[in-house]
């Protein structure tokens, strides 16, 4: 049964690739492709994704290759879910399969996977991580150094890796092996999760001038994700931070993306906190402001995030995301490359997406009847919001009733997986990409929920 679903994951990603031929391209994907023919620290995030995989891939001189690969991390991660359940958790087999189905089958995960971006390298280290921390009860201490060195390299392919490690950590420490055997593997993991950080720090801060690891102009971001609630008659902030404080009401205030990306005349400042604007002296100051404005309206904030967090699980778009609906198959030819240039980099193309493709075109090729194919099947296959919020509450329910074992084999995946959909909600903004990596999380911690379930009934 699990054969016949892999192949029919491996036919629609086949399809993908004929209809939207080489790649999906983003704003975002500007920022990789430079680093990975000529490797420095992007000032704006980090470069982990063309580091680990662009650079590798560079030699075959095709955007083609690169979608090929991110196409077998999505095969791969439903196998190892497969692998899990089946063999460590001995799962049957059809429900090992309907636990995998979900990161094998969702449009939304295959869609994403067709892009020129970081996510699907990221899915795959994290859920690579999560395998290895749960193939056995208690982790040998190499499983902790390499749970460590994963973790590292998706918090250098994106930030929101950063505060999985604490949740990895906390499940080595309620665990059932001995304190000083807890001990040591935590602090395996620790190390082996911070070095190369560090390593990547050094560079940046070599090139940039800031111990870093994302950018120099981090302030920004955080800037922009207070400016919707922060109110300066509350925060009383020092001279030289009042050019952040806004006059529009807080009832008409923008999402935070608006006040981090798009120029004058959208906000009423005197001078926008747009991310490219920033330098690290700015940027040292907005990050105070931000500071400021938690410490003092910490409801208003923690309303924010709390607000920014449900808008996972609705169906339309919110003032804070772009909706699921933002990320699926177009109905039309994709913008071009130079199109993408013009409303994101003023127009200016750089030649990296051609070197990197052989001298070749890279723009997305639209052909039918094969796009028309995928726009039907994503009518049906998603892991749509609702679900998503199912396989979370089902999660919560097992670690409760596994309360007594430390909330069983379930709470490391949903803790991690609710911690990646906060992370962002707290430090940025939300968009609906983000949800995907999270799925193999839930599906995961929603079977050894489910499973907890069962045997609970059968107890009684």
């Amino acid at each position: 049964m699990f054969l016949i679903v892999l192949g029919l994951a491996a036919l629609v990603r086949l399809v993908t690739m004929i209809a939207y031929f080489p790649v999906f391209w983003y704003s975002d994907s500007f920022g990789y492709l430079p680093p990975a023919l000529d490797p420095y620290p992007f000032v704006v995030r980090p470069v982990g994704y063309s580091l680990l995989l662009l650079w590798p891939l560079r030699v075959f001189h095709s955007v083609a290759v690169v979608a090929v690969v991110q196409h077998a991390f999505g095969l791969l991660a439903g196998t190892l879910i497969y692998v899990l359940l089946r063999r460590r958790f001995r799962f049957a087999g059809w429900t090992a399969t309907l636990a995998a189905a979900p990161v094998l089958l969702s449009a939304y995960e295959i869609q994403l996977e067709h892009f020129m971006m970081s996510d699907a390298l990221f899915m795959i280290l994290t859920v690579t991580a999560l395998v290895i921390a749960l193939w056995r009860q208690v982790p040998s201490i190499v499983a902790c150094i390499a749970v460590g060195l994963l973790l590292a390299a998706a918090s250098i392919t994106r930030t929101e890796g950063l505060p999985m490690a604490a949740t990895f950590a906390l499940a080595l420490l309620v665990s059932y092996a001995s304190f000083p055997e807890r001990l040591v593997r935590i602090v395996a993991l620790a190390v082996s999760f911070v070095f190369p950080l560090l390593v990547y720090a050094t560079w940046f801060q070599d090139v940039h001038g800031a111990f870093e690891l994302d950018s120099t102009f981090g302030g920004a971001f955080l800037a922009a994700r207070v400016e919707p609630f922060a109110d300066c008659a509350i925060i009383h902030p020092p001279a030289n931070e009042r050019w952040l404080c806004l006059r529009t009401p807080v009832s008409r205030r923008l999402p935070p993306d608006d006040y981090l990306w798009r120029p004058a005349p959208v906000t009423p400042l005197a001078k926008p906190p747009t991310g490219p604007e920033f330098g690290a002296q700015t940027s040292a100051v907005a990050e105070k402001f931000a500071i400021h404005a938690i410490e003092h309206q910490p409801l208003a904030y923690s309303a924010s995030v709390w607000s920014m967090f449900l808008q996972t699980f609705k169906w339309n778009s919110g003032p804070y995301t772009n909706g699921q609906q933002t990320w699926m198959f177009p109905a039309r030819q994709p913008e071009t490359v130079a199109q993408l240039a013009r409303a994101n980099r003023g127009g200016t193309i750089d030649q990296s997406f051609y070197q990197y493709n052989g001298g070749r075109n890279p723009d997305t090729e639209f052909r039918q009847p094969w796009a028309g194919i995928l726009r039907v099947y994503q009518n049906f296959a998603v892991v749509a919001p609702p679900a998503l919020a199912g396989l979370l509450i089902i999660g919560l329910i097992g670690i409760c009733l596994a309360f007594r074992r430390r909330g069983g084999p379930a709470f490391l995946p949903w803790a991690t997986g609710v911690l990646m959909l906060v992370f962002p909600a707290a430090v940025s903004s939300y968009e609906a990409r983000y949800v995907v990596p999270t799925v193999p999380f839930f599906c995961v911690a929603a079977a050894l929920a489910i499973r907890e379930i069962g045997n609970r009934n059968q107890r009684a």
